[in-house]
């Protein structure tokens, strides 16, 4: 498209946008009130079974949303409206239906944050906004989109030679113009270090800043980093929170996200028809993972009716989407012949392959046996040491204890009893069963450790506890040699 044409369009269409909503309101006054015991007499949880803070809001217009630790829904109740936050926070946007967004930062107001069980008074004026202001906004608007994309034509290299510098730069540059996109690619680039240092915190405030512009993948985002401590102090509930609003705005990602929450049981009680009803919805807007998981459940039968042919073919949509999880499944059945599936090991040799192309490490385990010993493949202990060497280091259970082995047989590398012994010691700490023999073994004989029957009789008890056979007998075996 022509980009004059482009810049013409959008300039209308921002045009229109702003005359229907040409007036804003400005903040006359935020307090605490101190003797208003509303917070307290008209309580409301949120979702930790915690006591929330209350904010009275003096306007006449309708709030359509309200972002920011928002617990419940919006109560008009005589000229004020009242919002219910959680204990702690420290802004608020909140989005009208005839006027302009307006955000509400609490420490601009000597408010470090809001607390539990307090209520706070917000009262809103009406500004009208002149010419020269909306043709300000019209011309930052256009300039921070154009930032946004060519900032994602050199982070994907199209057209351009990719450039994750540039591309930081370019993000910056639309984030400090308001662009929630950019913002959200900026959190990016800091949370995975691509062309800027990696700062996790850094990541998290422009996830944070996008989401409360309203951006559902930033709000995904958010839900990961609650969810992995990445930049902020791990909460499962807040991630949950985060995951949620981001699939009530359609993310596909974020409605699968939601789905393991109830799968799980984790914060939420455990619901499984839930959790195939938000895989369902994620699966019918095109998401392989969706695809997948939802089709796991069809398959198997798990929360909805079994049927393995429909299970089936949503799998296989799902890995020719490219998703790692469903060429695996399908990989492994085809080199098994189980569940249905034909024997065909070059076929499973060849998914697993695809699989390990999009990083899927007990994949490349998986690959790693079968070049071992030649199943669906020739034959190449070089290239199965190479995979299972990837597979460990990326803190897979079965590419550890495939590494350990590979070093104790001499299998595509040299004999190094004692980085068997490190690799075992790492899977067996996975409670990878093999591992946790062959740690017995190599104690017991003294394989790249000092001889030691007391960590022998550790390790083959754990596996006994477990129901391992040959644990249980060599520790009979043990007892009968030495008399204990």
């Amino acid at each position: 498209m022509n980009i004059s044409f482009y810049r013409i369009c959008l300039a209308l269409l921002l045009i229109c946008s702003i005359s229907a909503k040409a007036q804003e309101y400005e903040i006359k006054s935020l307090k605490l009130a101190e003797d208003d015991q509303s917070a307290v007499t008209n309580k409301r949880l949120d979702i930790n079974n915690q006591p929330c803070a209350l904010i009275k809001v003096l306007v006449a217009d309708s709030i359509i949303k309200v972002d920011g630790n928002v617990v419940g829904n919006v109560e008009r109740k005589g000229s004020y409206l009242w919002i219910y936050i959680t204990d702690g926070t420290k802004r608020i946007d909140l989005h009208f239906k005839k006027h302009l967004s307006l955000s509400v930062s609490f420490p601009d107001y000597d408010i470090q944050y809001v607390k539990s069980l307090k209520t706070y008074t917000l009262s809103l004026s009406e500004t009208k906004m002149t010419q020269q202001m909306t043709n300000k906004v019209v011309r930052d608007t256009i300039a921070a989109h154009e930032k946004y994309t060519e900032g994602l034509r050199c982070f994907n290299g199209k057209g351009v030679n990719k450039d994750y510098k540039k591309a930081a730069i370019l993000f910056q540059e639309g984030a400090d113009l308001g662009s929630a996109r950019a913002m959200c690619y900026l959190g990016y680039c800091y949370e995975k270090g691509l062309g800027v240092g990696k700062i996790p915190e850094t990541a998290f405030y422009w996830y944070e800043k996008s989401a409360q512009e309203g951006d559902a993948p930033a709000m995904r985002n958010l839900g990961v980093c609650y969810k992995n401590g990445i930049g902020v102090e791990k909460d499962i509930a807040k991630a949950f929170e985060w995951y949620s609003k981001a699939a009530d705005k359609g993310s596909e990602s974020a409605m699968c996200d939601v789905g393991s929450f109830y799968e799980d049981g984790n914060v939420v009680e455990k619901d499984i028809k839930k959790a195939v009803e938000w895989y369902a919805k994620a699966a019918e807007r095109g998401s392989s993972r969706g695809m997948y998981e939802y089709g796991y459940c069809v398959f198997y039968g798990e929360g909805t009716g079994k049927d393995k042919k429909k299970g089936r073919e949503l799998i296989e949509k799902a890995a020719e989407g490219g998703y790692s999880h469903a060429q695996f499944f399908i990989g492994k059945r085809l080199i098994l012949g189980e569940e249905g599936y034909e024997k065909d090991e070059k076929k499973g040799f060849t998914w697993l392959s695809e699989a390990a192309k999009n990083n899927s490490y007990i994949a490349m385990a998986n690959l790693a046996y079968c070049y071992l010993y030649g199943i669906g493949t020739e034959k190449d202990e070089l290239k199965g040491f190479e995979y299972a060497l990837k597979s460990a280091e990326g803190g897979n259970k079965i590419g550890q204890h495939n590494v350990a082995y590979c070093y104790y047989k001499g299998l595509g590398t040299a004999y190094d009893f004692k980085k068997a012994f490190e690799w075992c010691s790492k899977a067996a700490g996975q409670n990878y069963i093999d591992s946790i023999k062959m740690l017995g073994v190599f104690y017991e004989d003294g394989v790249g450790v000092e001889r030691n029957l007391r960590q022998a009789i550790y390790w083959y008890q754990k596996g006994s506890d477990l129901g391992d056979d040959f644990c249980k007998q060599r520790i009979e075996e043990l007892k009968m040699i030495y008399s204990w």
